[in-house]
């Protein structure tokens, strides 16, 4: 979310789109200090780390999108991912192309992860191979 946020109003893409007259909304994923509430589950429990980019994206995607779709009232969305949101759409619309193609017009992938080879970490170097 930085991505969209994180400069001056007059140059952060969730602002400058907002000021152009598109209704802008801000998803949140899982894992992070926002996404710690869970109806039964704590964070030091093991199950709550459970998911990844394809639950992402056959399931907390989607029901963001129908959330959106109810309270606007649209038939479809045009989505801007960035980094982490590309892949979990990537990996949504693999797996459910049917949802994506009926409820999105556009879809823009920004920065999509595709290789983790240049970092630092020597784990991150040793999956990417």
């Amino acid at each position: 979310m930085m991505f969209f946020t994180d400069a001056e109003p007059a140059n952060a893409t969730a602002f400058v789109m907002a000021n152009a007259g598109y209704d802008v909304w801000l998803g949140n994923n899982r894992g992070n200090r926002y996404s710690e509430a869970h109806v039964s589950l704590n964070t030091s429990e093991k199950p709550f780390w459970n998911f990844d980019w394809e639950d992402m994206g056959t399931k907390d995607t989607p029901a963001v999108i129908n959330y959106i779709l109810k309270e606007t009232g649209h038939s479809k969305i045009n989505y801007m991912g960035h980094s982490e949101g590309t892949s979990q759409i990537l990996a949504g619309a693999s797996v459910m192309p049917d949802f994506y193609r009926e409820k999105m017009n556009l879809c823009m992938l920004v920065a999509s992860p595709s290789s983790m080879a240049n970092t630092d970490g020597a784990i991150y170097k040793f999956l990417s191979k």
